[in-house]
């Protein structure tokens, strides 16, 4: 997911949040304020080049129309947006190890099937590139759980914890 444009991630977002909400939520209009112009005008025109952003807004659709749910989109600049403002700051949660940090953890003490302390973007991934099985602080769909403390974690799993501790890590 990392890898994903931002336009990308942004319709992942949305998709997220509807199927999230799907069982508050149904039977409605919606209103969708958005400060990524790309994902508008592509909603819009119903295409674009980008496969993954076409992907994401059928999925988008399909979640909305699940729902019977009717989606208004609406542009709101990002400086006005106040849902933008926890994204502009940095928080603990944020930190992961580099890549080559990584490598070497796995190599002298992995592999590592379980990353309980993460979140969906920066949980770290298998040698096959696939993120480990992780517990998130709040659902969300890519996530085992919530809360690594509320779970049984079977003593086969060889979990790796990130020491979140931004003065000796940086992001």
């Amino acid at each position: 997911m990392l890898h994903l444009l931002i336009v990308v991630k942004e319709a992942r977002a949305l998709v997220n949040v509807l199927k999230v909400g799907r069982f508050f939520v149904c039977n409605t209009r919606m209103d969708v304020h958005v400060d990524s112009l790309a994902v508008l005008q592509s909603w819009q025109r119903q295409g674009e080049k980008n496969k993954l952003l076409i992907d994401m807004l059928k999925e988008l659709n399909e979640t909305a129309l699940a729902s019977n749910s009717h989606l208004f989109f609406q542009f709101v600049p990002s400086r006005s947006n106040p849902a933008d403002a926890p994204s502009r700051q940095l928080s603990d949660k944020d930190y992961m190890l580099s890549e080559e940090s990584w490598r070497r953890v796995e190599r002298h003490f992995g592999p590592h099937s379980i990353d309980p302390m993460s979140l969906d973007s920066n949980t770290q991934v298998d040698l096959q590139g696939c993120p480990l099985k992780h517990f998130t602080p709040s659902f969300t769909p890519q996530s085992s759980g919530v809360n690594m403390f509320a779970q049984s974690i079977a003593c086969s799993e060889n979990a790796f914890i990130f020491p979140h501790l931004p003065s000796l890590v940086r992001g």
